[in-house]
């Protein structure tokens, strides 16, 4: 998580106030409140490093609203670790990522101008379409 200006893991004192902060159900550990069985059993039948591997290595393209900024209050793990509204979520996960994954990354992030947290309006602007009909993330030349 970054905190205090530096990406750092949580002391064990903070992990210890919300018990289950590395536990999301689109993550590579047990947990979340989300019933994962294609995730679950990638976990059973591949190494965790095997499917890091693969993901960093596919291409994935992520769309954030850059107006998708309503304070959520839902979890601990959602609000202290993972950012306090969806952009800034999008923004730290991504951030993290390509500290993870170094150069290998062929995943992109684009921002949505003018966009809060609707599909409709993210996949009709420019940037959406782009997105979802360019050949390859490279091709997208986004104005």
């Amino acid at each position: 998580r970054f905190m205090n200006g530096t990406w750092t893991i949580p002391s064990r004192a903070v992990r210890s106030t919300c018990p289950g902060y590395n536990q999301w159900e689109w993550g590579l550990e047990e947990g979340g409140r989300l019933d994962t069985p294609y995730k679950d059993n990638a976990l059973k039948h591949h190494e965790l490093e095997s499917l890091r591997k693969r993901y960093a290595a596919r291409d994935v393209m992520y769309l954030a609203g850059k107006e998708d900024t309503e304070m959520l209050r839902s979890s601990c793990e959602d609000d202290w670790f993972q950012g306090s509204f969806r952009y800034e979520r999008s923004t730290l996960f991504f951030e993290h990522l390509k500290r993870t994954v170094k150069n290998d990354t062929r995943h992109e992030r684009l921002v949505v101008r003018e966009v809060g947290h609707d599909h409709t309006y993210m996949y009709q602007s420019e940037t959406g379409l782009h997105a979802l009909f360019s050949p390859t993330n490279k091709e997208l030349q986004i104005k």
